[in-house]
């Protein structure tokens, strides 16, 4: 079996590292490993020259305390059951990406180092599912995917079970949507569409006082593909119903400010 030796030189002692073919440690982020960010925590990825066969990444260098197990093809694909772990070797995540309808987003679970689930996926034949929980167990949010790899369906939840949010966001003509505080006040209410929002927009105080009121320039209806600009006067208040300041935009131009 080939081995790999990976030296480095220092000022004042040299440092030589030893490691099977397809095995690193994940600490070495300037050779086979890179650092990338998943869900606002850092993560890591063998880099794209390496994306062939079997990997094993670990948390040391004497390749004692695994990290994670990634599979590919030989032409660089992603394939396989892949796991991750954390440091105390319980299980942080496994994916399938054998059969995915949306290749990016494989089916599998990852979990709190509780080892209660955080994200968890299936599928059907041409369906994807999402569903994310807080560490308590309570559902936060669902996304569901079509086989062309939109989404078109998301919901969200606070830790009390209130729905705050659901709405299509590839949308291809404009819908109303209603936002909601934990509460259950209504936080915004606006139209939205796949490249954003559109027409009338509010937003609202817990207490239910308006908090911002604007608009936004309406999809012409002869145009497939337009972006969300604000226009003319918005207005925000405090929780009292007293105006803080006013905004005039033109076309997502903001051209004063009246406070």
């Amino acid at each position: 079996m080939k081995r790999l030796f990976l030296i480095a030189f220092f000022a004042t002692s040299t440092l030589s590292v030893f490691a099977q073919l397809n095995e690193v440690c994940y600490t070495d982020t300037s050779l086979m490993i890179e650092e990338i960010n998943r869900r606002n925590e850092s993560s890591w990825s063998v880099k794209e020259e390496y994306q062939h066969g079997d990997w094993k990444v670990y948390y040391d260098f004497a390749l004692t305390t695994l990290k994670a197990e990634y599979h590919y093809t030989e032409k660089g694909g992603k394939t396989g059951i892949w796991k991750e772990y954390f440091k105390s070797g319980k299980l942080r995540s496994e994916w399938n990406y054998d059969n995915a309808i949306v290749k990016f987003l494989p089916t599998g679970k990852e979990y709190y180092e509780s080892g209660s689930v955080r994200v968890e996926r299936t599928q059907t034949s041409d369906t994807l599912f999402e569903t994310e929980y807080f560490p308590g167990g309570q559902k936060s949010v669902f996304r569901k995917w079509d086989n062309k790899a939109a989404e078109v369906l998301e919901m969200r939840w606070c830790e009390n079970g209130q729905l705050v949010l659901s709405y299509n966001p590839t949308a291809p003509q404009p819908l109303p949507v209603k936002r909601y505080h934990c509460n259950g006040k209504v936080q915004s209410e606006y139209n939205w569409w796949m490249f954003g929002y559109t027409g009338v927009y509010k937003e609202f105080h817990p207490n239910g006082k308006v908090a911002v009121s604007g608009q936004f320039t309406e999809k012409p209806a002869d145009q497939a593909v337009f972006m969300a600009r604000k226009t003319g006067i918005w207005t925000f208040y405090d929780d009292k119903g007293k105006v803080t300041k006013t905004e005039t935009w033109e076309n997502g131009r903001l051209k004063t400010t009246t406070k």
